[in-house]
């Protein structure tokens, strides 16, 4: 059965500084990525500097070899003074291809997988260098994991 996903649109994203909790994972250990998201959650509200009203699941510094970093994330001003219980994420202006997910999040990864092997192999987009990142607003509810979000991929299109 095939997996489908509706039709991106393109957005300016503005640069942003992320403050969070990130550890490296691989395909295989990504299924841990839920439990960094619980262990961040203590954090929001709490974390010094934050702005805005959405959380972010940032995917960057992947290797070759399949490995990549993943931060759960809010949004802080620019001149934060950086704390030593989070990391810490600077985001690029640029262009991005914008994917609705509107499913459970436990399915992120079906609509991730139809996104890398079938839309983006077929369309005329090209991925660019820089974090991608996932936008979860008020709409999404985590307790309940339902609500939908947004997945950003950079692109030179």
């Amino acid at each position: 059965m095939s997996y489908q996903i509706a039709e991106p649109r393109i957005e300016t994203g503005k640069a942003m500084k992320l403050a969070g909790l990130s550890e490296r994972y691989n395909c295989e250990s990504s299924a841990a990525i839920p439990s960094l998201w619980q262990r961040f959650g203590a954090h929001i509200g709490n974390i010094p500097g934050q702005i805005g009203e959405c959380a972010y699941g940032a995917k960057y510094d992947g290797d070759e070899n399949g490995y990549f970093n993943y931060m759960c994330a809010w949004e802080v001003a620019e001149n934060t003074p950086e704390s030593t219980e989070l990391q810490y994420l600077e985001i690029p202006a640029q262009t991005y291809l914008v994917f609705t997910h509107s499913d459970h999040v436990s399915t992120i990864r079906q609509t991730c997988i139809t996104i890398w092997d079938k839309y983006l192999p077929q369309s005329k987009y090209k991925v660019s260098k820089g974090p991608e990142f996932e936008l979860y607003d008020e709409k999404f509810d985590p307790i309940t994991g339902l609500g939908g979000f947004e997945i950003w991929i950079p692109t030179s299109n």
